[in-house]
Parts: structure tokens; C-alpha cells; sequence
């Protein structure tokens, strides 16, 4: 499942944070290839928003570093089409994190 999880890089896990990271590249290779019909049902269930991928990466990426996790995977971002916006629910996203993991409920605690 391809998604933006949008909660503070901080309190997810090294899984989450790397696993978030990759989505995003994932997103940004769909777009650019023109396989947008593999996002779209993420677009509308809220799960991505491309206008905020390329700011999400960079967050992500800093808490790599600061972990000091090594990043060797600059994004391209160049021929990115406007899907537009889609809201994401940060305060649902955060439950679910909280219920399915063990070590991200520990750093929400």
C-alpha cells in the first residue's frame, strides 16, 4: 500500500520512517512515468498528496540523518504533474501506528 503517513518523523519507528521514505520515491516514479492510475485510489482515500511529497521527503530524509541512517537517494522531481491536493488524516494516521506498532507506540507514549 503506498502511503503518506504524515505524522512527526520522530515518533515512528526506523520500519515506518524508511518504509515512508520509500513511498514517497514510489509516488514520485508513478507520477513522472505516467502511472497515475496507481495512485489514484490512495488520492482519494487520503493516503498521499503529492503537493506535499517533495517537503515529506526532505522531513523524512532529516531524521534519517539524524538517526544516522545514510541517504543515498536524491528525489527527482522534475516533470511532476499537479494531481492537486488530498488531506490526509495525521490524527487517524497516528492511531493506526499507535495500534499495529509496538516500537512507533512507544515513541507516541
Amino acid at each position: 500500500m503506498v502511503r503518506m503517513w504524515m505524522v512527526d518523523p520522530t515518533k515512528m519507528c526506523r520500519n515506518h520512517l524508511i518504509g515512508e521514505h520509500q513511498e514517497c520515491h514510489t509516488i514520485v516514479k508513478c507520477v513522472r512515468q505516467g502511472k497515475i492510475n496507481k495512485l489514484i485510489g490512495h488520492f482519494v482515500r487520503g493516503q498521499i498528496n503529492p503537493e506535499k511529497v517533495k517537503q515529506r521527503h526532505d522531513d523524512l530524509v532529516e531524521e534519517m540523518k539524524n538517526r544516522g541512517y545514510k541517504h543515498n537517494s536524491p528525489m527527482n522531481y522534475e516533470n511532476i504533474i499537479d494531481l492537486g491536493e488530498s488531506t490526509i488524516n495525521v490524527d487517524y494516521n497516528e492511531r493506526i501506528l499507535d495500534d499495529r506498532c509496538k516500537h512507533c507506540m512507544k515513541k507516541f507514549k
